[in-house]
Parts: structure tokens; sequence; C-alpha cells
């Protein structure tokens, strides 16, 4: 019975709202690429919200609430659809210009305002983003990765959201194993070597289907064998739960 109801709120949310995605590929502009930036006065702490894939401001309003009242300035993007896309080459040219554009940008807040200390907040598709931007980053203090993989590769081939892309792949004759050595520089396994003196918190679900538990449990161990890490597993929220009580109801407000 239990093997039923694990990951059923995921594959409810894929089916009902999210399996009409069409494969379409949009290029990357810094005009697409949208940001949205708080300035709390008198304090020392930027937020930096980098969502997950097909995503928009208003999913992580929550969130964005929650850093403001507690006095923190907070920095969020909103990204392209066609960011994850069946090109591989240009998927990657994308992720690794985003990355350049967040880094500076945090450079420019940082020199701008009297911030001691730099939080990065990746979910879901977007701790690729935020381990490729915090690692070798010294103005990042404290990294947060909820629902994470181990491989953007990997995780693309195993979810259930995107099925559509690894057909794309397949049909172009990318396998598997071409498709990991395509995104190597983007995995996040390859991104986590400098983190050293960072705060690193991890929120798993054993119930995920988008990407699948066994690969955010992998990067778990990897981070746990160079760093101090505190973590959180729940058994059955799955994916886009875990997703929400992140932005919502975790504790990671230790600043």
């Amino acid at each position: 019975m239990r093997r039923f109801f694990v990951g059923l709120f995921d594959r409810i949310i894929h089916k009902y709202f999210l399996r009409n995605y069409k494969l379409r590929r949009t290029f990357l502009t810094d005009i697409n690429l949208k940001k949205r930036f708080y300035h709390k006065k008198k304090n020392e702490v930027l937020y930096v919200n980098i969502p997950g894939w097909r995503t928009n401001f208003s999913d992580s309003k929550l969130f964005r609430n929650r850093v403001i009242d507690k006095g923190f300035s907070y920095l969020s993007y909103e990204f392209p659809e066609g960011i994850l896309s069946w090109d591989a080459k240009m998927t990657e040219k994308d992720f690794l210009k985003i990355s350049r554009i967040i880094r500076h940008d945090l450079q420019k807040y940082f020199l701008k305002y009297p911030f001691k200390k730099i939080v990065v907040v990746g979910m879901s598709l977007g701790v690729v983003l935020a381990l490729m931007v915090a690692n070798k980053n010294k103005l990042v203090k404290k990294i947060v990765l909820v629902v994470p993989g181990y491989d953007l590769a990997e995780s693309l081939w195993t979810g259930i959201a995107t099925k559509n892309l690894r057909n794309k792949f397949e049909k172009e004759g990318i396998n598997l194993s071409k498709l990991i050595n395509l995104w190597k520089k983007l995995s996040p396994s390859n991104n986590i070597n400098n983190l050293g003196g960072k705060e690193i918190f991890v929120f798993l679900s054993e119930a995920d289907q988008v990407i699948n538990y066994s690969q955010g449990n992998k990067l778990l161990g990897a981070l746990k064998k160079r760093y101090k890490v505190n973590f959180k597993i729940n058994k059955n929220l799955g994916h886009y739960l875990t997703c929400y009580l992140a932005y919502s109801y975790y504790k990671f407000f230790n600043d």
C-alpha cells in the first residue's frame, strides 16, 4: 500500500499540471533572465533564491516574505523555460552564462551594500546553479540545497518531469553516458570541492519522483565526506511538497 502512495503527489502534479509542457528552445539573453532585488536597510545578510525549473516569482512569494520579515535583503531569479532543453550544448552554455551573471550580481551588491553574509538557496534544478555560484566563492557563507541531484544528466534521465527530454535525446542518438560527459561542468558532484567554511543545509524526500532520491542521497553522502552538513530527510512528501515546505517552514535561518 505504501508503494502506491510514495510519490503520489509528484505524479498528480506532473500529470494534471505539467504534462502539457512542449519541447521548445528559448535562447537565453540578459533580457529574459529576470531578477528582483529587495534591500532592507541596516542589515548585513542577503538571501539569494535560485529556483527550480518552470517556476516564477509568485511561486517563491512565501519565501520572499519570510526573508524580508526577518529583516534580511532578498535577491531572486526567474529563468526561461528553455534553460533545460534537448540542445545539450546550448543548455551548457546557458548554465555557464547564468552562473557568471549571478556571481557578478553578488559581487556588485556586496560592494554596494554593507553585506557581511550571502546565503544561496538552490531549489531543485536551481541546485545546479547554486553550487556553480557558491563553489570557490568566498562571498557565499551559507548554502541551502533543496531536493538536489548528484548529476544533472542522471537526474534528467530518471525523473518523471523530464521523460520527454530523455526521449528527444535518445532520438538524437545521445545516451546517458554521452550526456553525463557533455554536462560534466554542470554536475553538482563536480562543484562541491571548494565549499570549505560554509554552512551547508540539505533537504531531501525519499518519495521524490522528479529528482530521484538516490541522486540526492548520493550528493548528501559526498558532501558529508568533506564537510559538516545539516540535513533533513522526509519519507512521503515528494519533490513539490518538500520544495513548498522548504520555502515556507523549514528552519535554516540562524543568521
